[in-house]
């Protein structure tokens, strides 16, 4: 899978540096892809509020930015319509799910969202050990 750099707005709402590979290869996706890999995962529903909840903040990045790209005056109804359209809440699924695949299920089974888990788990594995590495270097 390819990786596409997220932009400066982007990156200042990521506060874990270990999204950051999760966030560029749902950007490299296309459409096509992120729904068929969307559609095959569904959260477990012992994590339904824990999904529900962290959904809230990128539900709220979504509203900062639409409002920005619409000269500051936010619109409730446009804005989730906007929303909707935008397909943020299909990028959101995927999101939670390569960062918690534990609390998903497979529900169909392709290749293309066994190689999405398989890749932004090794992107974040890659991410955390250059953390760790860069930390014991400046301790």
């Amino acid at each position: 899978m390819d990786w596409v750099e997220p932009t400066l707005e982007e990156a200042n709402t990521i506060d874990d540096e270990t999204d950051f590979p999760i966030v560029g290869i749902i950007k490299a996706l296309s459409c096509e892809e992120r729904k068929l890999i969307s559609d095959s995962l569904l959260f477990k529903k012992e994590f339904f509020r824990d999904y529900l909840g962290r959904q809230e903040k990128w539900i709220n990045d979504f509203e900062w930015f639409w409002t920005i790209n619409h000269n500051g005056e936010y619109d409730n109804s446009k804005c989730n319509d906007s929303l909707l359209e935008s397909h943020e809440l299909e990028r959101y699924r995927l999101f939670y799910a390569a960062k918690y695949p534990e609390r998903m299920e497979i529900i169909h089974q392709n290749e293309n969202t066994f190689k999405f888990l398989e890749e932004t788990s090794f992107a974040i594995r890659i991410i955390k050990d250059y953390i760790e590495m860069k930390n014991k270097k400046n301790n």
